[in-house]
């Protein structure tokens, strides 16, 4: 159970997110390759969020104060050498994964396990990471959205087609929405250890209005692909976005975040849904 809690389960919904809504758009389906890119952008996440932890915990940023879940490494659950041979070996799983997933679809689909794996890593690692840079959102962005969700489309069918860039716009703009309440969450404590974010740089409000416009975006953006089944996962978001404006105490963001995910995997079986019919 104690890994399990270090995989952070409730946030894996963000890759499985983007290759749902990348294979459903497919016209061919093959369930080989689906169920290896699915692996493979599990894998890298669980890669991550291990990376996560021990670079935190190695650079002094995670302590006992923080306001979310807790972190294992910092609570003694788990030893610092246990965490990183975690992180090495979810990596590992994944480039066996990727492997596969190379034969079939080329040198493209190496270069982009190799950038997925490197900012995975540097997402939280050095002075200069993703996330003391304020770089954290494009990157979750980016990754989670066009390059997980046209991954997933090009492997079925060796194209892509600008329809997939609008379907991945959700699948990038709600993950950052996650990230965007954790950050309003932390962000005096993320402030004092140097994490540069951009609710740290520009302040709440603005935390308040980027958790707000990525929802909003990102469940509106099914209405480009004349898909409007997905749009129901609009209304789990009002009490979302009513809290992040009127909350008094920073732990009922933690409710926020989780319930963030819940709208994503909410939002992905009604676009795969709505796409399939």
């Amino acid at each position: 159970m104690i890994w399990l809690e270090a995989m952070r389960p409730k946030t894996l919904i963000i890759s499985i997110a983007p290759v749902a809504v990348g294979t459903v758009l497919a016209p061919t389906f093959n369930i080989w390759v689906f169920l290896l890119t699915l692996f493979c952008a599990l894998t890298i996440q669980i890669g991550t969020n291990f990376a996560n932890d021990y670079y935190d915990y190695q650079s002094g940023s995670d302590t006992k104060d923080r306001k979310g879940p807790r972190r294992l490494l910092t609570t003694g659950h788990i030893h610092p050498k246990q965490m990183k041979r975690a992180m090495i070996v979810s990596f590992i799983f994944a480039a066996i994964g990727a492997g596969c997933l190379i034969a079939y679809g080329g040198l493209i689909i190496l270069a982009l396990f190799i950038v997925a794996v490197l900012s995975g890593i540097f997402y939280t690692a050095g002075k200069y990471s993703l996330k003391r840079t304020g770089l954290a959102d494009l990157f979750v962005f980016v990754f989670f959205g066009p390059i997980a969700t046209m991954a997933a489309y090009y492997l079925q069918t060796g194209t892509v087609q600008l329809m997939v860039f609008w379907a991945s716009l959700a699948p990038g703009l709600i993950p950052v929405a996650v990230l965007t309440a954790n950050n309003v969450r932390d962000r005096i404590e993320d402030k004092k250890c140097g994490k540069k974010t951009l609710t740290v740089r520009f302040g709440k409000r603005f935390g308040q209005m980027q958790y707000t416009l990525c929802m909003i975006c990102g469940i509106a953006s099914c209405v480009l692909l004349g898909l409007y089944l997905p749009l129901i996962a609009m209304l789990a978001s009002i009490p979302l976005i009513k809290t992040m404006w009127t909350y008094r105490s920073s732990k009922k963001l933690i409710k926020v975040l989780a319930g963030t995910g819940g709208v994503l995997m909410l939002y992905t079986v009604l676009f795969c849904i709505g796409a399939a019919l």
